[in-house]
C-alpha cells in the first residue's frame, strides 16, 4: 500500500485552510456593492427612495415625486428618511381625495433588511401648500393602538409567510360590509386571540376615515415642503387672517357683522382654552376650510346648521353666535372627518344624539345645563346628568350599548324635530371616543 508523505499532506491541508479562510472573508466581509443603511450617499439613497415608484399611477403621486425630487437639494429630504427609515414601498401606497380638496398619500415604509414596516410616509395637500409627516411604527401617539393595527393590516398584506400571533386584520369587501366600505375600500377588521391564533375573536372595523384624525394632529409634526395640490390657493375673508399666504386655510367668513365677529371669536377661544375635547375638535376642523356665514332663512326653531356639501357653519343671525351652537356644528364637521374621510355624511338621529351628547358633556364641565334634557322628567333629567358625570370621570368606553340606546331613545322623544332622520348606524359614541383618546379622558 502507497502511503503518502506527511509534508504533502499537511500542503494539502493548509491548501484547503487557505480556501476556507478566504470564504469566510467572502462571507463576512462587506460588499462594496451592498452598503449598509448608515453608509449610503446621497445618490443611493435616492435610487432607494423612488426604487418601488411607476409613473402614471397616480396623478397625486406623480406630483408628490416631482416635488420631493425638486426640493431635496434644499431641504435634505431623501437620505435622512432612507437612513432613517428604510425603504418607500410606493406600489402599496394609498392615495385619497376628499371633497374639500384636501389629499393625502399614505406610503408605507419597509425596513433597510428585513420583512416589516418602520414608518409611513404621508404627504397632504391643498390648493396652498404640501406637507410631509412620518408616522413611526415605535413611537408613541394618543392613538397608537390604532397605528399598530394599521401597521399590522400592512404587514400581512405586503410580505409573503406573514404570520399572526395575538390579533389580525381582514380586508373587508364591498359586499358584506357597511356602507363606508362603498366610499372609502381601505377598511378592515381586526381580530384578536388569547391562545395564540388557534381562535379570533372579532374587535372593530376601521376605514380610512380615521387616517384624516391622524393627519390633523400635532403629533408628530408635519414638515411644508412646497406649493399646493392642485396648484393655486390665495382667497380673502379668511378668519383671523389677511386672507393670504401659504398653511393658512382658516374659516371664511360671510355676512357676519362685528358684533357677530366678536362673538364669534370669543367662542372659539373659549373651546380652545376650558376643555382639552373641545379643543381638539378645533385642532381637526377650524383649518380645514370650514365657511362660517349668516343665513337668515334657516327655521326658527333651529338656530344654527351644518352643511355637509359645502362644510359650512351657518347661524340664523350674529346675536346666537356662541360657544355650545360653534362647538355642536364643528362636531358635525368632525363626525365627516372621522366617519366619512373628509367626505359628506348624511344626517342621521344617531348623529345628532351624539352630537348633543358631546356639547353637553363640554357644557357639564362648565357647570351648565343640558341642551335637551330640560324637556324630560325631573328625575330622568338627574339620571342623564348623573350620566355625564360617570362619562366624565370615567371615559366613553365602559359605556354599555344597552344604556346609550336608552338615552338615545329618550333624546329622540325630546327632540322630535329629528324623527323624520334616518336613525343611522353608529350606535355608539365613536367619534367622541377618538377625541377622549386624543386627551387621555379613558380611563
Amino acid at each position: 500500500m502507497h502511503i503518502k508523505s506527511i509534508p504533502h499532506i499537511l500542503f494539502k491541508l493548509f491548501v484547503l485552510f487557505l480556501i476556507l479562510l478566504l470564504l469566510q472573508c467572502e462571507r463576512y466581509e462587506p460588499s462594496p456593492d451592498k452598503p449598509t443603511q448608515e453608509t449610503i450617499n446621497q445618490e443611493m439613497a435616492r435610487n432607494l427612495f423612488f426604487k418601488h415608484y411607476t409613473s402614471n399611477t397616480d396623478a397625486f403621486m406623480d406630483y408628490v415625486v416631482k416635488l420631493v425630487k425638486t426640493k431635496d437639494d434644499s431641504l435634505n429630504l431623501i437620505l435622512p428618511l432612507v437612513q432613517n427609515y428604510g425603504i418607500p414601498l410606493w406600489q402599496y401606497s394609498k392615495s385619497i381625495k376628499s371633497t374639500r380638496n384636501v389629499y393625502s398619500l399614505t406610503i408605507p415604509v419597509k425596513a433597510f433588511d428585513q420583512d416589516s414596516l418602520t414608518s409611513l410616509l404621508i404627504f397632504t395637500s391643498t390648493p396652498r401648500d404640501t406637507k410631509i409627516r412620518v408616522f413611526e411604527k415605535r413611537a408613541k401617539y394618543p392613538y397608537s393602538d390604532k397605528l399598530k393595527d394599521i401597521f399590522l393590516h400592512y404587514e400581512s398584506t405586503i410580505f409573503k409567510g406573514f404570520k399572526f400571533a395575538t390579533r389580525k386584520t381582514v380586508p373587508v369587501h364591498e359586499g358584506n360590509s357597511t356602507k363606508c366600505v362603498m366610499a372609502i375600500t381601505t377598511c378592515f377588521e381586526v381580530y384578536t386571540s388569547l391562545d395564540l391564533g388557534a381562535t379570533w375573536s372579532y374587535s372593530y372595523t376601521s376605514c380610512g376615515g380615521t387616517t384624516y384624525v391622524w393627519i390633523d394632529e400635532s403629533d408628530p409634526p408635519s414638515t411644508p415642503i412646497g406649493g399646493g395640490y392642485p396648484e393655486g390657493g390665495g382667497g380673502d375673508g379668511t378668519f383671523g387672517g389677511d386672507g393670504g399666504g401659504s398653511g393658512n386655510s382658516e374659516p371664511t367668513v360671510e355676512g357676519i357683522d362685528q358684533r357677530g365677529y366678536d362673538r364669534l371669536t370669543t367662542a372659539k377661544n373659549t373651546l380652545e382654552t376650558v376643555y382639552c375635547p373641545s379643543k381638539k375638535i378645533l385642532e381637526s376642523e377650524w383649518n380645514n376650510y370650514l365657511t362660517i356665514q349668516i343665513n337668515s332663512n334657516l327655521a326658527v326653531d333651529n338656530p344654527a346648521a351644518f352643511n355637509s356639501n359645502t362644510n359650512t357653519i351657518q347661524f340664523r343671525n350674529s346675536f346666537l353666535i356662541n360657544d355650545s351652537r360653534l362647538l355642536h356644528e364643528t362636531f358635525h364637521a368632525f363626525q365627516d372627518t372621522y366617519w366619512g374621510g373628509g367626505n359628506p355624511t348624511p344626517p342621521t338621529q344617531m348623529a345628532e344624539f351624539e352630537t348633543f351628547l358631546f356639547v353637553d358633556l363640554y357644557r357639564h364641565f362648565n357647570n351648565q345645563g343640558s341642551m335637551w334634557a330640560s324637556g324630560l322628567s325631573d328625575t330622568l333629567e338627574s339620571q342623564y346628568l348623573n350620566w355625564l358625570e360617570s362619562i366624565e370621570q370615567n371615559g366613553v368606553t365602559n359605556i354599555t350599548t344597552a344604556e346609550y340606546s336608552t338615552w338615545f331613545n329618550r333624546f329622540i322623544s325630546v327632540m322630535t324635530n329629528y324623527s323624520n332622520l334616518p336613525i343611522g348606524s353608529h350606535t355608539s359614541p365613536s367619534a367622541i371616543n377618538s377625541v377622549f383618546e386624543l386627551c387621555h379622558y379613558n380611563n
